[in-house]
């Protein structure tokens, strides 16, 4: 604070002093766990103090005791500095402090300690788990209103923040309105709804090859695979498509396979370093839909255990927290077998096409998953994946509009977002100047 504003505060009957010279802090433990629900008390932690209910019950006996409303803040951890309310009592938990003070109401406490968080956050003590800097907490300059002040502006900043908060919910549901929009744009492109204006038109089309004609041009790629393994006889029982569209199986829309990298152990240094770009799953999930770069690269021996694929290929997920994400390579590059790619067939589509597919694709594929800890696909549920399939040239038409409707998506998210930042920036400065006694309430 300034020396302007403490002197306009010692004459509005305002004070400031070091947070330590006005409050203590009592450090929580971890107590002996309870035998008996009658001489327990629930054990406060940091999920309990953020609302979720208590798991533990501690002796009380043992406990530091809390009660619903007192000031705690979190001492040790990630987020070292943030203050709550505690919504019940119970004993303190040892990551927890409580803030005591005779001086200032517990929700004007409360909404200064809030006010100073970031700033305690990025500056803790410790190179391990960071804890709140003691020297720098207890010497946090606060201002000192008269008690009939404090609860006054307490009960405003509490009003203001109740309002920012609803603001704040009706930005998230403009933010999933939002993704509600993206999937039905992309729904709407890959079941002929987007281009159906475009069909009406007298544009000479170029229908997709028949099955049969795929099938032989994979067998000349000496892929053996009967029809009854891709799908191909079941094909009858698929809704009915747009004229000129046509269902085909993802792998017959062009080469199809799962990357490699037969080289054990995979991280061996041996194999990177050179001028092959090497991608894995992480690239694809950042990509959002087209692979524009990369960290890694393989030298010449980590090339030949490996396969270069082209750009232009569509990758897809089939493994970790991540399956089933998928996008489109802009350059030459390996990828692991935790990818699989496919090489379009450029007579019968595009790869923005079929990428755009699989994004709608997702959730099903993932039905498909194993029940195991990190969730995978295989190259036999992908295969038996088909695909609406216009011709060539609405394909074309097809993915400009998915441009458009994305590129819309995306402009609303930016406002969204920029909005959300902005409430933030004036609610903080709001309630900055309520605590300091810059703005009166």
């Amino acid at each position: 604070m300034t020396a302007e504003s403490l002197a306009a505060i010692e004459d509005d009957g305002w004070s400031s002093k070091p947070l330590g010279d006005v409050a203590n802090g009592r450090k929580g433990k971890t107590p002996k766990l309870a035998s008996s629900r009658r001489t327990s008390v629930p054990y406060l932690d940091l999920a309990t103090i953020e609302g979720a209910a208590p798991t533990k019950f501690a002796a009380a006996a043992t406990a530091t005791p809390v009660r619903a409303g007192d000031v705690v803040v979190v001492w040790d951890g990630a987020r070292c500095g943030m203050p709550a309310i505690a919504p019940i009592d119970g004993a303190l938990g040892s990551t927890l402090t409580h803030i005591e003070s005779d001086d200032l109401d517990s929700r004007f406490l409360y909404y200064f300690l809030l006010s100073q968080w970031r700033v305690v956050n990025v500056s803790p003590r410790g190179t391990g788990l960071p804890h709140v800097d003691p020297d720098l907490f207890w010497t946090l300059e606060v201002p000192i209103p008269p008690m009939g002040e404090q609860i006054r502006i307490a009960e405003r900043v509490g009003a203001l923040r109740e309002r920012v908060e609803l603001l704040g919910g009706r930005l998230r549901s403009a933010d999933d309105t939002v993704g509600v929009f993206r999937r039905a744009v992309l729904r709407s492109a890959v079941t002929g709804g987007l281009t159906a204006t475009w069909r009406s038109g007298d544009g000479v089309v170029t229908e997709p090859p028949s099955l049969d004609e795929l099938l032989r041009r994979r067998a000349e790629r000496q892929v053996p695979r009967s029809s009854k393994e891709l799908g191909v006889s079941s094909l009858e029982d698929l809704p009915e498509l747009p004229p000129g569209w046509r269902w085909i199986p993802l792998p017959l829309l062009g080469e199809f396979g799962r990357g490699k990298s037969r080289h054990r152990p995979r991280n061996d240094p041996q194999l990177y370093d050179g001028p092959y770009p090497f991608i894995q799953t992480g690239d694809i999930t950042r990509s959002n839909g087209r692979v524009t770069e990369y960290r890694q690269t393989y030298n010449d021996a980590g090339l030949e255990q490996s396969k270069k694929w082209p750009a232009d290929t569509v990758v897809i997920t089939i493994t970790g927290a991540n399956t089933a994400r998928s996008a489109v390579l802009t350059f030459e590059a390996c990828f692991p077998d935790s990818i699989v790619g496919l090489v379009p067939d450029p007579d019968v589509c595009t790869a923005e096409y079929v990428e755009y597919f699989i994004r709608t694709a997702q959730a099903d594929l993932l039905q498909f998953a194993p029940a195991t800890t990190q969730p995978n696909i295989n190259l036999e549920i992908l295969s038996e994946v088909v695909v609406p399939v216009p011709p060539l040239e609405e394909q074309v038409a097809v993915v400009e509009a998915v441009g458009r409707g994305i590129q819309l998506a995306s402009d609303v998210e930016l406002r969204v977002a920029r909005a959300s930042a902005l409430a933030d920036r004036l609610t903080d400065s709001a309630v900055l100047s309520a605590l300091r006694g810059e703005a009166h309430v």
